[in-house]
């Protein structure tokens, strides 16, 4: 399990709550420890991310298994003081491109985004939630689509965040003008895809 540390630039929500406050930590994603069963294995995971000092955990959405799986390591996670950050799959990592879906509501961004809300309903170490290279996949993710996804993720929790992946060269000041009302912040890796 590699430890990576992600920066959060906070945007300004058009909603009438505030995100949360985000702690920002280290932070790790994906690799998670799984047990014969194929099920991860919650206390093997607490112990390994505590050892390693991670405050926020990025639970890669992958698999028949992983939304069930999640829902058991919430609250061992919680008792350990650790955020957990659901980060689901966007459509270029999705099927026909990979084997793969964020299971169990596949594309429908607008359904998990209510979905993760009830969840963060019970577990409050559940404070935001992730989709990965954003950016690339702007074309699904226009402006008036994030507007539905926030609306339905908002009406269930107003505290819960919404954090797009994205890379230190896509954020430009188009970006930002077009989906400062409809993302709470950035979640911002070093680098980027391809050329510079």
């Amino acid at each position: 399990m590699r430890v990576i540390t992600l920066l959060f630039l906070a945007s300004l929500p058009l909603y009438a709550a505030e995100p949360a406050p985000l702690k920002l930590t280290h932070a790790t994603y994906a690799a998670a420890i799984r047990g014969a069963d194929g099920h991860v294995d919650g206390d093997a995971m607490v112990k390994s991310l505590t050892a390693l000092g991670v405050g926020t955990y990025y639970w890669l959405v992958e698999g028949a298994h992983s939304w069930e799986d999640l829902q058991a390591f919430l609250p061992k996670a919680q008792a350990a003081n650790i955020q957990v950050w659901p980060y689901l799959l966007p459509p270029s990592e999705s099927y026909p491109h990979t084997h793969l879906y964020s299971e169990p509501f596949k594309l429908d961004y607008q359904l998990w985004g209510e979905e993760i809300a009830k969840l963060s309903l019970q577990f409050p170490n559940l404070t935001a939630w992730v989709i990965d290279d954003y950016y690339a996949n702007r074309s699904v993710y226009t402006p008036e689509y994030m507007q539905e996804v926030q609306r339905r993720m908002k009406s269930v929790n107003p505290r819960l965040a919404f954090l797009p992946l994205m890379y230190f060269n896509e954020i430009d000041a188009e970006f930002v003008e077009k989906y400062r009302p409809v993302i709470d912040g950035v979640v911002v890796v070093q680098g980027g895809k391809g050329k510079h």
